[in-house]
């Protein structure tokens, strides 16, 4: 169908094509580009694949930690790039490879003290008792009749994500390649390094924009 004209704002001359050529104007813009990466875990080397064009062009690069948890325990992540053998040991002080940290605050019995799902009809109905863990994040979605949920250890309907950003670290990146590695360390209070089961997220994801 052919497309109507439109006015100029408080005026009666009509848009025309050099009018609309940007919307820079108007305060806002598109993205010019959408990437897709893979999952990120802890501990694990990441290997993401973003063009030096993008890096120059993007205006942040955030890594989002998603939870709806509060944590069992108190504990950093440690954000390194290019630097696949960092530990719990690797200085962040003049590293190269060190592209920023966040911690969680501890919230006591978070995750714990759950509703024996045995005792849980529904819970009994959807098997959920083999991996009972894993199901409390979706616990939510059905009552437990009075008797207690699995709400009760810390999970509420708050969210607690956290982003990072790490703009300014990619950029420094060598401009040789178009690939790095993305690692993330959990440590403790007491520099130890922690697992996977002491955490409570949903996912992690590297946003780039």
């Amino acid at each position: 169908f052919e497309l109507q004209p439109f006015n100029q704002p408080f005026s009666a001359s009509w848009q025309t094509g050099a009018d609309v050529d940007s919307t820079a104007a108007m305060g806002y813009g598109y993205r010019s580009f959408c990437l897709y990466l893979p999952p990120i875990r802890l501990f694990e080397i990441v290997r993401l694949l973003i063009p030096v064009w993008v890096r120059e062009r993007m205006t942040s690069a955030r890594l989002v930690v998603k939870s709806h948890h509060m944590q069992p325990r108190p504990f950093e992540v440690r954000v390194f790039l290019d630097q696949p053998k960092a530990t719990a040991k690797t200085k962040m002080v003049e590293s190269a490879g060190f592209a920023g940290t966040f911690g969680f605050m501890a919230h006591p019995g978070a995750g714990q003290g759950e509703t024996d799902p045995g005792h849980c009809p529904e819970c009994l109905a959807l098997r959920h008792t083999a991996d009972h863990a894993e199901h409390a994040a979706a616990a939510a979605m059905h009552d437990h009749g009075g008797h207690g949920g699995h709400g009760d250890g810390g999970t509420v309907a708050e969210r607690f994500d956290v982003e990072v950003d790490l703009s300014d670290a990619i950029r420094r990146l060598d401009r040789d390649t178009d690939e790095f590695d993305l690692k993330l360390v959990a440590i403790d209070v007491s520099g130890n390094s922690i697992g996977t089961e002491d955490v409570l997220f949903d996912e992690i994801v590297l946003t780039v924009e």
